[in-house]
């Protein structure tokens, strides 16, 4: 047996343990991240957004009902505006956020990558151990044969057992 087979098993096991599974459990823990963060800026949005159209309608009912008081029509104008600030914020916010998961996105790309990388080596060192157990296998069929030709021929020239 190749005495080097052992030690490259073992290695292939711990690269499995300490590489592969690492890069895996990453990969997982960044996509459950993009999630969560999506979600969470999906929900502000929304938020903001129904703040805003609430506002609005508001502003649209003061104003309908009270078309002589300046001041409050004045005051209304204001909150529009700020709530559009608002709102203008919200979609910064949501451009950062969508800027920042295209940034995890290229992260988990590059580290998906990695890792196939990783697989296809580990495959490969996977398929060379396979062959060379295949091969010492071989070999060591073709050594038992060979003492059973030589015990067999021992015994056809003895006459008997090749111990007597």
């Amino acid at each position: 047996m190749n005495p080097e087979l052992p030690t490259t098993l073992i290695s292939l096991a711990g690269y499995t343990v300490f590489v592969a599974a690492p890069l895996a459990a990453a990969l997982i823990k960044i996509r459950i991240e993009l999630k969560a963060a999506s979600a969470r800026a999906t929900e502000t949005r929304n938020d903001v957004k129904a703040a805003v159209g609430k506002i609005d309608e508001m502003h649209e009912q003061v104003r309908n009902d009270h078309p002589q008081q300046p001041n409050l029509r004045h005051d209304l104008d204001l909150t529009r505006d700020a709530a559009a600030d608002i709102y203008a914020i919200v979609r910064d916010m949501q451009d950062r956020q969508i800027a920042q998961d295209a940034k995890l996105d290229a992260k988990l790309d590059a580290l998906r990558a990695d890792l196939r990388g990783d697989v296809q080596g580990l495959r490969t060192d996977m398929t060379e151990v396979s062959r060379e157990l295949h091969d010492e296998r071989k070999r060591s069929i073709e050594a038992d044969e060979s003492l059973w030709r030589a015990i067999h021929n021992r015994r056809g020239q003895h006459g008997g057992s090749p111990t007597g």
